[in-house]
């Protein structure tokens, strides 16, 4: 009787061996076939994978020039207003080339007082040869140095001066050949380095470069514009684009709020939304959905994509941890890393708007417009990089930029997406600039007829035309006189108007 117990006992207790091996084998080879996966990854690094990957080529067209004037022996010509033409010379071995020189590692930068920077610049702008590129907006030129090609970064040196570059003359003017102005003016001048290769080069190239592509530009305009009968106003000699009456052919914008339907309502359900959705790494089926007269809000928490009825879109992303960072940089540039630095990040602002612009026509202007850097600041130690649209050369001003990205440590944490379609355009001829600068002049010689130009007689004047008094001078300063277009969604019709300032 006494056995009948123990070997029930024995019995269970091998029941038991059996079913802990069976678990404990279960237990292995699932952690066998799952060793390497994500899950084993720490969060920072896990985020990676998560979503779709989008990284794309870098388009360094972002950073291309809005236009080159090109001055062989007194004579210019320019690509102003004319996209295709600028890329064109812009691809010119030289240009690139003597850019490069000016502004690597071994080149020297030398920034100058408004005076002396002034008389420098009018001296560039006289030379007989030169070249003058125009940017669409101010960037340190290391930026224009690494996106002509991206091993340039680390022959940076970053204890040089950082001078700010919108135009930028190059000339020969031994030892300088480039000279750069920034948009208040600020103007620095560049010395290729000191065993003399770089300097020897471009006195060499410039000349016949130039007097190789003169020839093959279309389109023309004198090479000075001092016109006598301009009495109140002072036109800095790189105004070559004005010219004496040049025809200025642009196109009228027929465009529309790609998030409205017909019907003037939001329209959510179009592909393109769905797919930035997917851009965005934004689950939106399962995100709380709000809804006002004017917006529609999505949020899941940590993000949120706001469409407003004016056509911008919002994506915020709030970051609770160090281990947050909103759409994870890796995304767009390929790979990861413990450190972006800055220009790992403008990079990834390009890849982004490339994106945008290729991907999204619906939102982004239509396959005539294109994206280019407009503005590079750090605020609360985040990047933000704004960029602008143009059309056939002409920037759209919209709201404070087309494209605004707010970039943290490791990821793009704000996107600020001014929608915008163009959907078809008709050629108009501009009115002559120099005949509304002229009508500016005349305008203010009325003004001053039989008054004293004191300092607040000036002040008014000054606000009244948007126009900065030289008393070196003796006349009012024309520091911008530019085409662009003013966007009114609820009008569907932009011309082209001319800026003064």
């Amino acid at each position: 009787m006494l056995n009948k117990p123990i070997d029930f006992i024995k019995t269970v207790f091998i029941y038991i061996l059996t079913v802990l091996m069976l678990v404990s084998a279960g237990y292995y080879i699932n952690a066998r076939q799952n060793s390497g996966k994500i899950y084993d990854i720490p969060l920072e690094k896990r985020r990676i994978f998560e979503g779709n990957i989008v990284f794309t080529e870098i388009d360094e067209t972002h950073f291309n020039p809005v236009q080159i004037t090109l001055t062989f022996g007194g004579e210019s010509k320019t690509t102003v207003y004319d996209d295709v033409l600028t890329d064109g010379i812009y691809e010119y071995d030289f240009i690139k080339s003597a850019v490069s020189g000016l502004f690597n590692n071994s080149a020297d930068c030398v920034v100058y007082d408004h005076s002396e920077g002034s008389e420098l610049w009018q001296k560039a702008a006289g030379m007989e040869n030169s070249v003058y590129i125009r940017y669409a907006g101010d960037y340190i030129y290391p930026v224009i140095y690494t996106f002509l090609d991206s091993r340039n970064y680390d022959n940076i040196n970053r204890d040089k001066p950082l001078a700010e570059v919108m135009e930028l003359f190059i000339v020969d003017l031994d030892p300088i050949f480039g000279v750069s102005r920034d948009s208040e003016g600020n103007v620095a001048a560049f010395i290729p380095s000191g065993d003399n290769r770089g300097r020897e080069y471009i006195s060499r190239e410039i000349n016949s470069f130039l007097q190789m592509v003169f020839n093959n530009i279309e389109r023309e305009v004198p090479g000075k514009i001092l016109s006598s009968d301009i009495n109140n106003l002072y036109l800095p000699d790189s105004f070559y684009f004005l010219g004496d009456n040049p025809v200025i052919y642009s196109p009228v914008l027929i465009f529309e709020n790609p998030l409205l339907d017909s019907s003037g309502n939001m329209d959510l359900n179009q592909n393109f939304i769905k797919n930035l959705f997917r851009l965005l790494n934004f689950n939106y089926e399962r995100a709380h959905y709000s809804s006002s007269i004017t917006s529609a809000v999505y949020t899941d928490g940590f993000n949120s994509v706001i469409f407003n009825e004016n056509g911008q879109i919002n994506y915020r992303h709030r970051a609770v941890d160090i281990g947050t960072s909103g759409l994870h940089l890796s995304r767009f540039l390929g790979y990861d890393s413990d450190y972006y630095n800055f220009f790992d990040k403008l990079k990834a602002a390009s890849a982004f708007a490339n994106i945008l612009l290729k991907d999204f026509v619906d939102l982004t202007g239509g396959f005539e417009s294109r994206l280019l850097l407009k503005d590079i600041f750090y605020e609360n130690n985040d990047l933000n990089v704004v960029f602008a649209y143009y059309h056939r050369g002409i920037e759209i001003r919209i709201r404070h930029g087309a494209l605004v990205l707010k970039i943290n440590k490791t990821g793009i944490s704000e996107v600020t997406i001014n929608a915008l379609k163009v959907s078809r355009h008709s050629i108009i001829k501009n009115i002559d600039p120099m005949l509304i600068l002229r009508e500016i002049d005349r305008l203010i010689s009325e003004d001053i007829i039989g008054f004293e130009l004191t300092e607040e007689f000036i002040g008014g004047l000054e606000e009244k035309y948007n126009l900065q008094y030289n008393k070196n001078k003796g006349k009012f300063f024309v520091s911008q006189f530019e085409l662009i277009y003013n966007v009114d969604y609820f009008g569907g019709i932009c011309e082209p108007v001319w800026v003064i300032g």
